[in-house]
């Protein structure tokens, strides 16, 4: 009984791997999103009271900030960044061409 037990834990914990795999893009799209949006920009710019206020990971989020990393986001979300692994299988296939050349 403990061994089906086991496997049962086992397979539950794959399962959830792979959800984490097929949905991992979802919270760099999200964070992208904020910083397209600049809501970091706009918390910040608030002078009346807002229900939101700035914390060290929403600081890295502003475009404008000595510790910004919105450019960085927003470069590695880009197409030319994300089309090489889009392209990753096909590559693989084609002898001496890696994913980014093929892209």
């Amino acid at each position: 009984m403990e061994m089906k037990s086991f496997k049962v834990d086992e397979e539950a914990h794959a399962q959830l791997d792979m959800w984490k795999y097929v949905l991992g893009f979802t919270p760099m799209a999200l964070v992208k999103c904020a910083i397209e949006l600049q809501i970091a920009d706009v918390v910040r710019g608030q002078e009346s009271s807002i229900c939101y206020m700035q914390t060290p990971l929403s600081r890295l989020l502003m475009k404008s900030g000595g510790n910004s990393i919105a450019a960085l986001v927003l470069l590695e979300s880009s197409h030319a960044m994300l089309a090489p692994w889009h392209r990753l299988s096909k590559s693989a296939l084609i002898s001496g061409a890696s994913a980014f050349e093929a892209a």
